[in-house]
């Protein structure tokens, strides 16, 4: 796959740019298989199946956060051991957290089969929408093992040196899943459950992508049974805390502002939220690749004590954060009408919403922007603790504080859309805080 990079003696700059792309590529496409299931199911299979389609999405987001909590938290503390040329240690992190992922794809496939329509209840489904929910869960809920592999496997080849490989296994199995969508529903007329097996069938194709690192000369994750130590279980789970919290989260906020929305605005407002969340998932998707590339660099480095060089990636990191963030909300004030037009068939009645909306959502990204990369950076200089406290701030407990108590306090429905950049603006002096109390030049 290349030559071997070296992490502690190539420049900062070449190494950030040598992962940047890769990483943000990957991360981006990611968010691909839930936009190309949204599109083409609503064109393929109409309004109801589109609705039962975002019923499961919390079943999604739940599974990717297991795979990054097993994976990203072990890959940061690999990376780390890695840099303090503690070979050994670093057997039984990968070991340890290989262990923990199979585990807990287990329980979850047995859990979810003893309670899968009970499940599906819950997750909102009635009895008239009880039949496509369950048709579309099933490949979510018992390819758990796919999903969860797919997110874990990314980060630990990521922080085993091999970015590309990380990189062409997303493209590949996204490009995969957008293929079958459209054979599955269009061409097969297969509904709802031709676009759910052609993303569990993208996320297989990533996986066993990923999978191939392990054949390679370069590989440093060797598995054996003695290397799994039980008592590094708290340090995986403790690391990967806050990017469980970006995924997981996302199902309870969108059910809080889906909610809020009907109640204050009806269903226009649901629809205007609609377009901005798909906005935020790219956004987001863009951020956490930044904070990815950053990651293994900053991590093996703070592990090898070179400080400097963890200052000077978390400063190009930066930068690179906020130029996505103000082309996002220069876009939102000068082209709020094709943004929309994008994803909904425009009415005067929606785009009175939803060009305050998008006003109004986007100028949370710089904020979350920064929030988002420095949670990565205080994770890669094993500071789990602040990086935990600021995604359950921003990613529970403030949005929907300030969801419930914006319109409230105004009179205006319009104001939930405040309730975002309201609470990434109040966290990111938290961020900064943090990074300027950990991110000095000592461990």
């Amino acid at each position: 796959m290349g030559k071997q990079l070296d992490l502690l003696k190539d420049k900062p700059r070449t190494l950030y740019f040598k992962y940047l792309l890769p990483s943000v590529s990957a991360s981006l496409v990611t968010s691909i298989y839930i936009l190309a299931d949204t599109i083409m199911i609503g064109r393929g299979c109409g309004a109801a199946a589109l609705a039962a389609l975002n019923l499961v999405l919390p079943v999604f987001a739940l599974l990717f956060a297991f795979g990054m909590l097993f994976g990203i938290g072990g890959g940061v503390l690999y990376s780390v051991a890695r840099g303090n040329n503690d070979n050994e240690h670093a057997k039984n992190i990968w070991s340890t957290a290989l262990s923990l992922n199979i585990l807990s794809a287990i329980l979850i496939l047995v859990f979810g089969g003893l309670f899968f329509e009970k499940l599906c209840y819950f997750l909102g489904a009635d009895e008239n929408s009880i039949t496509m929910v369950m048709d579309y869960a099933k490949y979510v809920v018992f390819g758990a093992p796919a999903y969860m592999f797919s997110a874990f496997l990314q980060a630990f080849v990521r922080n085993d040196k091999q970015p590309k490989r990380a990189m062409i296994a997303v493209i590949t199995g996204a490009i995969t899943n957008i293929i079958l969508d459209y054979i599955f529903i269009f061409n097969f007329k297969m509904g709802l459950s031709g676009g759910a097996a052609a993303t569990l069938i993208g996320n297989i194709t990533t996986a066993c992508i990923l999978s191939t690192h392990f054949l390679s000369k370069d590989n440093g994750l060797h598995f054996n049974f003695k290397n799994i130590k039980p008592n590094l279980s708290f340090n995986i789970i403790s690391s990967g805390a806050p990017s469980f919290f970006i995924e997981a989260a996302t199902g309870l906020i969108t059910l809080t502002f889906n909610k809020q929305m009907l109640k204050y605005l009806g269903e226009l407002g649901v629809v205007a939220y609609g377009v901005v969340a798909n906005y935020a998932l790219v956004l987001q998707s863009l951020f956490n690749g930044i904070g990815q590339a950053s990651q293994p660099i900053m991590a093996t480095n703070f592990g090898g004590g070179l400080h400097e060089r963890v200052k000077a990636i978390r400063k190009m990191g930066l930068i690179t954060v906020l130029a996505v963030a103000s082309i996002a909300v220069i876009c939102a004030y000068v082209i709020p009408v094709p943004m929309t037009a994008l994803f909904v068939e425009l009415s005067d009645e929606l785009l009175k919403l939803s060009i305050p909306a998008l006003n109004i959502y986007f100028l949370a990204f710089w904020f979350l922007g920064i929030n988002l990369f420095f949670t990565t950076c205080l994770q890669s200089i094993v500071k789990s603790t602040p990086a935990l406290v600021i995604m359950v701030l921003r990613g529970v407990i403030l949005p929907i504080v300030f969801a419930i108590i914006l319109p409230e306090i105004t009179g205006s429905g319009i104001a939930i859309f405040a309730a975002v950049p309201c609470s990434e603006f109040i966290v990111s002096m938290l961020s900064i805080a943090f990074i300027k109390k950990f991110g000095a030049n000592k461990n």
